[in-house]
């Protein structure tokens, strides 16, 4: 009886021990797939099901890991290569597009 005892707390001990851990790795790759690196001299577009959200420009960006997608932006033609083809910059996002342009200069 004892033997079995000091089993299931040895049981619970590594379980609480490798539980934390267990969590931090789960953490870790959500991050870690969380994280976009836009390049230098580069704008790109957030789309999230289906709908224009948002511009990046340069630098490390965190976004949600599911659903959503980056594109690179031609300024100069304010479109969007998607893999349906070219797409036109929205309205409501061209000026953030200049201003961004605008900042890496």
């Amino acid at each position: 009886m004892n033997a079995v005892f000091n089993w299931y707390m040895l049981m619970i001990q590594v379980a609480l021990t490798l539980l934390p851990a267990g969590v931090l790795v789960v953490l870790a790759a959500v991050l870690w797939v969380s994280v976009h690196r836009v390049p230098e001299e580069t704008v790109e577009i957030v789309v999230s099901a289906g709908e224009e959200q948002r511009v990046l420009g340069p630098g490390t960006h965190v976004l949600s890991p599911t659903g959503v997608q980056t594109y690179r932006i031609d300024p100069e033609a304010m479109v969007y290569e998607a893999p349906s083809g070219s797409l036109p910059v929205p309205n409501e996002l061209r000026d953030e597009v200049s201003r961004v342009v605008n900042e890496e200069l």
